[in-house]
Formats: C-alpha cells, sequence, structure tokens
C-alpha cells in the first residue's frame, strides 16, 4: 500500500492543529517511508515562511524541525513523477469532473497521486478528495 498525502494533511501532521493526532493515526496503517513531490516541499516550506512572517515563529519553527527531522529519518521521501502523465491526468479530471470547487493544486495533488501509482488518498479536504477518488484512489480517512 502506497499513501500520498495532499498538502493539508501534511500540514496537518506537523503543526499543531486540533486534527494532527487523527492524522498520525490515519498514516500509521501504512508503513514508511511516505512520498511526496518538490511540490509538497514547495507547499510546506512556504507554509513555515509565512508563519515565520505572521509572528507564529515559534510554531513555524517547531514545524519545520519535525519536517527536517521526518525528512532525515526517512518518514517521508521525494519521489519525481513524470510531469506528463501528471498533465494528462489532470486534464482528465477536469474535463469529467463535476467539482467547479476544486482549484489547479486539487487536481495537480489527486492526478500526481494517481501517476505514482499511489493506493490512498489522505486528504481532510473535500475538493482533493473528491478528485483523488474520481482517478480511483481509496480515502483515507473514509469519511469526513
Amino acid at each position: 500500500m502506497k499513501p500520498f498525502l495532499d498538502a493539508g494533511f501534511l500540514a496537518t501532521l506537523l503543526l499543531k492543529t486540533p486534527g494532527r493526532e487523527a492524522a498520525w493515526e490515519l498514516i500509521q496503517e501504512f508503513a514508511p517511508p511516505h512520498y511526496l513531490t518538490h511540490l509538497h516541499v514547495l507547499l510546506i516550506e512556504h507554509l513555515f515562511s509565512m508563519g515565520r512572517a505572521r509572528r507564529k515563529r515559534q510554531a513555524a519553527a517547531q514545524a519545520q524541525r519535525s519536517w527536517r527531522r521526518h525528512l532525515d529519518e526517512g518518514v517521508f521521501q521525494i519521489e519525481v513523477p513524470d510531469w506528463l502523465p501528471v498533465a494528462n491526468v489532470e486534464i482528465d479530471l477536469g474535463r469529467r469532473s463535476l467539482q467547479h470547487q476544486a482549484k489547479p493544486l486539487h487536481y495537480l495533488l489527486a492526478a500526481s497521486a494517481a501517476v505514482m501509482q499511489s493506493s490512498h488518498f489522505l486528504s481532510f479536504d473535500p475538493r482533493s478528495r473528491y478528485l483523488a477518488k474520481l482517478a480511483g484512489l481509496e480515502l483515507r480517512p473514509e469519511r469526513l
């Protein structure tokens, strides 16, 4: 089983949020490493930068240390998908989707998960979950 974490789920794992414990419980179903893309790196490190700029320095610094530790320990590993098939899946999802509230990022994450041959999609975002299910992935949690 190979899970794919959407960006919000990854942020929930790393930041002290109300859903953090539930997210860690869900991810324990899957053995590490948990594969991420360079987009995850960009998004999560941007989030840390925003936190430092918005007077949430301590929380951002703690989450960034946790992020780096998990990378160093191999809990998270970066996988580079073939971007042409990702683009093709994105376009296909866009044509088949009835979800007009989804943003391009949601399509990109669901398409990346499908191309990376992920078995499960971990997300708390209904827009991402809809697209992941449309791409044929199993969802965790099963229900919101």
